[in-house]
């Protein structure tokens, strides 16, 4: 029964807070932690709708582009390629410099990317150096003793001297491939939990941190009008009137819109938050606050 009396509670402070002026004059005698709480409930509740929407559009993408990887992985090993690591050297069973060549798929969806991918990927010389990467056109240089690799503009080297004799055949390839989709099936849950948590510190965090701005704001405001409220009474009225520009922010990432105005979420909450401020009462002569019912 207290969860009910919880959960009415919360979608009347929500609901008061997106379309009722007159619900702010209420604010003047409620308690700081009673809008914190109602802050903090508003951040979870948003965060879980929001990775909901995420699952919902991504989880599909992601296992399609999971398996379509694996499936290109396995076809562009050769049949008869064995790769082996012995005394800290890798070897190929084949006439160097051996290729393996970008797969035409992986080209065509890159093409347009800023950085796209090199006609290569891998290429297998004993005797190749960094001065090789134009040459072969190629991501990855295997050379006898490093493995050479472009990432991020820049070329990092990789000492094998250290790696355990082993040998890669094509079939050991396809059965580590095969293993790694029971992994994928899990990667979209672990991408999940990941957003919840990024997007539940983003909004507690860095959106509090927007509101007490707000909230000076207002109090300056208020100091104009010759309201003599403390800051407190402004910052719970950013807080309540924060919901307006939270919806609109999901409204507008489950539409796919944006809206081409900087900062319009605070433009919206100081307006908002201005014309909530006008309506509250001043002090009357003995100091006290107009009566109002409690939160």
């Amino acid at each position: 029964m207290k969860i009910i009396n919880s959960i009415k509670a919360f979608f009347y402070i929500f609901t008061k807070s997106l379309t009722s002026i007159k619900y702010y004059r209420d604010l003047v005698s409620a308690k700081t932690a009673l809008s914190v709480k109602y802050f903090l409930t508003l951040m979870f509740l948003a965060t879980l709708v929001i990775t909901t929407y995420f699952g919902v559009v991504q989880t599909p993408a992601i296992y399609k582009g999971v398996n379509e990887l694996i499936t290109q992985g396995k076809a562009m090993y050769p049949q008869d390629l064995i790769i082996s690591v012995k005394g800290g050297a890798i070897k190929v069973n084949k006439p160097e410099p051996y290729i393996v060549a970008t797969p035409e798929q992986w080209l065509n969806e890159m093409e347009k990317d800023t950085t796209p991918l090199p006609q290569n990927l891998v290429v297998f010389d004993s005797n190749g150096t960094i001065n090789d990467f134009d040459k072969y056109k190629t991501l990855v240089i295997v050379n006898s003793a490093n493995i050479l690799m472009q990432e991020q503009g820049k070329i990092n080297a990789y000492p094998t001297k250290d790696m355990p004799d082993n040998e890669l055949t094509k079939e050991k390839f396809v059965e580590f491939m095969d293993l790694m989709v029971g992994y994928a099936k899990t990667l979209p849950y672990v991408l999940l939990v990941l957003e919840f948590v990024g997007i539940l510190i983003f909004l507690m965090v860095f959106r509090f941190m927007y509101v007490l701005i707000v909230g000076l704001v207002l109090w300056v405001f208020g100091k104009i009008r010759k309201f003599e409220y403390g800051y407190e009474v402004y910052l719970r009225v950013a807080i309540h009137t924060f919901t307006l520009p939270l919806v609109l922010w999901i409204i507008t990432l489950v539409v796919g819109v944006s809206i081409p105005i900087p900062f319009w979420g605070f433009l919206i909450n100081l307006v908002f938050g201005g014309l909530a401020v006008s309506g509250l009462r001043v002090k009357d002569a003995s100091g006290g606050l107009p009566d109002s019912p409690q939160v």
